[in-house]
């Protein structure tokens, strides 16, 4: 049985899950200094997680060991690759049972970078699964208010059906 390759599911919801996160965007070239300028508890935690470009998650958690922010780092001039990193790193640091009741919110992200940031989070969600059960990818972002979300959806289910049509097997391209 093959599945429609134009049914693209997208990593996008209109409102929150039970477990709303928020994703506090850094967007600085001197995360260093940024570390140095916040609280102990933030500098403690950015050095054990090794918080930098090249690892740009730094989850915090609350006093009853639930996630209360997370930090995500992106250079000053960031393009859809580091926002792609972002949600790459968010789904190896968490589990997968996590994914399914939280949903995660972009904060302090720059009107410039929002339509990057979004394509970025949606091109690292893309998973080939013509042959198999769609199934929602990973981690799930909400829209923000100002998103264009049209532009962005375009984008992505453009890039997504390319995607797919140079995945299909040619057996499955028939009459």
């Amino acid at each position: 049985m093959s599945l429609d390759p134009f049914d693209i599911p997208l990593p996008f919801l209109k409102t929150s899950r039970k477990t709303a996160v928020t994703i506090k965007i850094v967007q600085t070239d001197d995360l260093k200094g940024w570390i140095k300028s916040q609280k102990e508890t933030v500098k403690a935690a950015a050095d054990i997680s090794g918080f930098s470009h090249s690892s740009p998650i730094l989850a915090l958690s609350n006093t009853s060991g639930k996630i209360d922010c997370i930090y995500g780092a992106v250079p000053e001039s960031a393009n859809v690759y580091d926002f792609a990193k972002l949600y790459v790193s968010l789904t190896k640091q968490l589990s997968s049972d996590f994914f399914k009741t939280a949903s995660f919110e972009f904060s302090d992200l720059r009107k410039p970078s929002e339509e990057t940031a979004f394509i970025g989070w949606g091109m690292a969600a893309y998973s080939y699964k013509y042959t198999e059960n769609k199934k929602p990818p990973a981690a799930s972002l909400v829209w923000n208010k100002t998103a264009d979300q049209k532009s962005i959806t375009a984008q992505l289910k453009a890039t997504y059906l390319l995607r797919n049509l140079i995945n299909i097997p040619a057996y499955n391209m028939g009459p």
